[in-house]
């Protein structure tokens, strides 16, 4: 959990890189802040293993929790922080790297958060198996298609979304008949579809 917390810390800080200020204690306070992320994931732990059953509630507030850590530290450094250097980037392409983040990785982690209680009971757990496929390999899938589908939605392809979502069935056409297969493949696609089109409203169209 240090080396965790160290290691956001440091890479967080990248961010004073473009900022400056006369007083000492103003990176201190910031740097605090960000290993405050520490802490945070420390007690989630802690909640975790005396409430297993409220996992998926503990994943939210502290996502919730390190969310609104973080929107204090962008105004602590508005307030008590000037531009150092300005980069002459337009902010679509940060827009684009967000949505990039959020529709791969992190939408990866909330849906095995959020519809974990509905993994396939039957389905094997080894790394590599002839009938399950590859232990990764759904991540990487679900990554893949939330990509082109946000794609799909920022060159107006609209209709291309139906021939992604058709190709991934494809793979698993011969299990969608199994009742639970079907229904957490089900959730995942259609959490896909309304995830990645969340993320290209909120980003976007407001």
């Amino acid at each position: 959990m240090l080396k965790h917390s160290l290691l956001y810390a440091v890479l967080s800080s990248i961010v004073l890189i473009f900022f400056a200020s006369n007083e000492i204690l103003n990176y201190t306070i910031v740097i605090l802040l960000f290993l405050s992320h520490g802490l945070i994931d420390y007690i989630k732990i802690y909640f975790k293993n005396k409430y297993k059953s409220k996992n998926t509630q503990l994943f939210f507030i502290d996502q919730l929790i390190h969310i609104i850590i973080l929107f204090l530290i962008v105004n602590f450094i508005d307030t008590n922080f000037f531009v150092a250097y300005e980069l002459n980037i337009d902010l679509i392409y940060f827009d684009y790297l967000i949505a990039l983040l959020l529709v791969s990785k992190i939408a990866n982690v909330i849906f095995k958060m959020v519809f974990e209680n509905f993994k396939p009971e039957d389905e094997d757990n080894s790394k590599v198996s002839i009938e399950n496929g590859h232990k990764n390999a759904g991540a990487l899938i679900g990554s893949m298609e939330r990509i082109l589908i946000l794609i799909c939605l920022l060159s107006g392809n609209f209709a291309t979304i139906g021939f992604v979502i058709a190709a991934k069935s494809v793979a698993r056409f011969e299990k969608l008949s199994k009742t639970q297969f079907g229904e957490y493949f089900l959730l995942g696609t259609l959490f896909s579809v309304l995830y990645t089109m969340l993320v290209y409203y909120v980003l976007f169209t407001i």
